[in-house]
């Protein structure tokens, strides 16, 4: 905890600095909480429109704006309506877990505060009544009567060393409050001066504003081995505020995190920040990849002439990962037909007709059962694999055929055969020396499997897939949400039951976040969507939640599917533009900023929406490349992901919500700062350095001299023709005072300067 009384100068930030405490584990941040409040002459005075922004992972993590309260309050009263509440179910009470403030049992009334394991308000403690009976807290907390098993938060005005019930307005002060970064998976819930018991497993958290709207939650982890600082936020006060509290923390497993520096100055008003003393993670070298289409990608008989070839243009994107033969196509798949031995070569064949390329003239023949035209089998695949220095590609192995019926059936692919297939692919894989250890056992399988089913194909499988390629790796595919049921069951989660049965057998999850789902870019200029990293969350919460114990470290996340389609249709998939490739660069960056992400995979290099035309532009939003192999404007953002987010260090920064920002250290060169803006209209954005930044041939002194930018942008957000063009003169871009950078952005941006 952290305990200030102290004025902000006008126009300053405050940095907040979260770090593990000293020999505590398994740590995790889940919430911050600042209290601000402008007094003068003994009258409450509502502080300016400020606003509060936490990065994680080099992106932002939570952000909003603090909107003022009713100015005319007088003190003693209610000073109008929390721009925030919260309510929480508990689950069973642990007395065996520490207090995370040294006393034992799971005590409840460290801070004054208790939890109700009953519905009877009467029975609530005074510093409770207060709260829960009051209509301001219209939702959650206000029908405390009737909600069994409620806890609610408390803010206490007794600043240092009281735990009074909350009083807007007591003693002329008016007090603001923001929740961020919720774990609704954990067991605490924290306030500025109280918090949901350590010693509950909550059942779920949803937070509201004062008008009732529920908020997004997200959550984090931070590994046992982090050291230093995890996260930093930045509060940026009105001018002449105090800053009366601020109390951070989330606790996993008797793991804490700690408030290890508070900090005024001496950043600007709206400045943003990059600390080069804190690497968030260092990122995997075969990070940036694309998931293939084995039926178009090397066809000359959907390409244009003219253009570059596959290779060439894989290359161009700075492609480090691949994923084989696809993506739904991968389910009717099969490597080359039976019997299998010592001289068998790959020939791409179907196992149903069932679902893409079934039933579709343009690319399989139903009655004939072969392709309509040439296709890429492995071996070419592999070729491909090996120009791009690619040393790690992805396969699907096809086991949900098993699941098809009626007249798509084939009787010649039954389980057996499927299995005998997969091992006998690995096999080839061994004898040929090719590099491949990632293996998918099928391709969004809660569409046809029960959870169930497919824990035990992964248990039967995952033994002979070991003893045909030692070095495999398995890896479980599901859906986004922790506790989402598949399409085949009724009522059963399938992350629980998958990873509860057979995390033994999973070595990593795949994971396929679309995060654009019902919005499109007015909403994401707003700040009107999702968190683009919430799908990486889920799973890593499966994984902490569902798995063994024993497992939990060891199992990674591969995003091998991720893109901008909206599968609600709001924002049309009809064209690969700018305001899309914004969003996939924002969407890939985040997924390979998190700590448990070895790949992330975007989707794809071409697809079929809404029949087919070989025409170069501007493709849809599934296509990286052209029909001639250029790139797309999807492509060229996915280029600069390539250039950046292929190993190196990623450092601790932060972003707001027009700006986003990623500072990283690309192996063999220096800090690169990386700032893409939203706003349709160009942006001044100041950054300041924490930390010592460095160049590559000094560590001791900052160098501030950029050496070299690289600009993506265009005229709007349905530019179908966004250019990236290298920029010969960096200052166009970028100026440096006094350990600060001030940006100028063009509007609709990506900038990338290295130093």
């Amino acid at each position: 905890m952290g305990i200030i009384e102290k004025q902000v100068p006008t126009n300053t930030s405050l940095l907040v600095t979260l770090s593990p405490a000293t020999g505590q584990a398994n740590a995790s941040f889940a919430q911050l909480t600042a209290v601000v409040f402008a007094l003068s002459n003994g009258t409450a005075l509502a502080p300016s429109a400020g606003s509060v922004s936490f990065s994680r992972d080099g992106a932002s993590f939570g952000s909003a704006r603090l909107t003022p309260v009713n100015s005319s309050s007088t003190p003693g009263t209610y000073a109008g309506r929390l721009p925030f509440a919260m309510t929480a179910k508990p689950g069973k009470h642990d007395v065996n877990v520490p207090d995370p403030f040294g006393k034992s049992g799971g005590s409840e009334e460290s801070l004054g505060v208790k939890i109700l394991d009953a519905a009877d308000a009467n029975t609530a403690p005074d510093d409770f009544k207060n709260i829960a009976q009051d209509p301001q807290f219209s939702k959650g907390t206000g029908s405390w009567s009737t909600q069994g098993n409620s806890a609610v938060s408390a803010y206490s005005t007794g600043g240092s060393g009281g735990n009074a019930a909350v009083r807007l307005g007591q003693g002329g002060y008016v007090w603001q409050a923001l929740w961020s970064g919720i774990n609704p998976n954990t067991a605490y819930a924290v306030s500025a001066r109280a918090w949901v018991d350590d010693g509950y497993g909550l059942a779920g958290v949803t937070f509201f504003t004062g008008a009732g709207v529920k908020l997004a939650a997200a959550g984090t982890r931070v590994s046992a081995t982090a050291s230093g600082v995890v996260t930093r936020g930045v509060f940026v006060a009105p001018p002449g505020a105090y800053f009366a509290a601020l109390w951070a923390g989330k606790w996993t497993g008797g793991g804490q995190l700690q408030v290890s520096e508070l900090q005024f100055g001496p950043l600007q008003s709206g400045a943003l920040s990059v600390d080069c003393s804190v690497t968030w993670r260092q990122l995997s070298a075969s990070g940036p990849g694309i998931n293939t289409n084995y039926l178009m990608d090397i066809s000359p008989e959907w390409r244009n002439p003219g253009g570059p070839t596959f290779q060439e243009a894989l290359k161009a994107m700075g492609t480090r990962s691949l994923r084989y033969p696809g993506g739904e196509e991968a389910n009717s798949y099969q490597w080359a037909p039976p019997p299998y031995g010592p001289t068998t070569k790959p020939k791409p064949i179907l196992t149903t007709t069932y679902g893409f390329p079934g039933g579709d003239f343009l690319f399989y023949n139903d009655w004939t059962r072969t392709f309509q035209g040439s296709v890429m089998n492995f071996d070419e695949f592999m070729e491909v694999a090996a120009v791009l220095n690619v040393t790690d590609p992805y396969v699907i192995l096809n086991h949900d055929s098993v699941n098809v019926d009626g007249r798509y059936a084939d009787p010649a692919w039954g389980y057996t055969q499927l299995k005998a297939a997969a091992v006998a692919w690995l096999q080839y894989i061994v004898r040929m020396g090719y590099p491949v250890r990632h293996f998918e056992l099928s391709n969004e399988s809660w569409k046809t499997n029960q959870a169930a089913q497919y824990a035990w194909a992964l248990l039967d499988w995952a033994p002979a897939l070991r003893a045909a390629h030692p070095g495999a790796l398995i890896g479980a595919n599901g859906p986004a949400g922790k506790t989402e049921v598949g399409d085949r069951d009724s009522g059963v989660a399938w992350w629980p039951q998958v990873l509860g049965a057979a995390s033994s057998s999973i070595d990593f999850l795949a994971a396929h976040p679309y995060p654009v789902y019902g919005w499109d870019y007015s909403d994401y200029l707003s700040g009107n969507y999702p968190n683009l990293q919430q799908g990486v969350i889920e799973a890593d919460i499966a994984i902490q939640s569902f798995a063994a114990p024993a497992d939990r470290e060891r199992i990674r996340i591969a995003v091998t599917e991720t893109g901008v389609v909206d599968w609600n249709t709001k924002w049309s998939n009809s064209q690969a533009d700018l305001g899309h490739a914004l969003v996939a660069f924002d969407i890939m960056a985040n997924a390979l900023s998190h700590p448990r992400v070895d790949v992330a995979q975007f989707w794809t290099t071409r697809w079929r929406f809404g029949g087919f035309a070989p025409t170069n532009n501007p493709g849809s939003v599934a296509d990286a490349l052209n029909e001639d192999n250029s790139l797309t404007a999807l492509g060229t953002a996915l280029s600069l992901v390539g250039r950046y987010f292929a190993g190196g260090r990623l450092l601790q920064s932060g972003s707001s919500n027009i700006v986003r920002t990623w500072a990283v250290v690309p192996p063999g060169s220096s800090l690169t700062i990386i700032l893409l803006n939203k706003a349709l209209t160009a942006t001044q954005q100041e950054v300041s350095l924490l930390g010592g930044c460095f160049n590559s041939s000094s560590s001791s002194a900052p160098n501030l001299a950029p050496t070299e930018a690289w600009l993506f942008n265009g005229t709007s957000p349905t530019d179908p023709a966004p250019v990236l063009n290298r920029i010969q003169d960096p200052s166009q871009l970028v100026t440096a005072s006094n350990g600060r950078l001030i940006f100028a952005l063009p509007p609709l941006s990506i900038t990338a300067v290295t130093f």
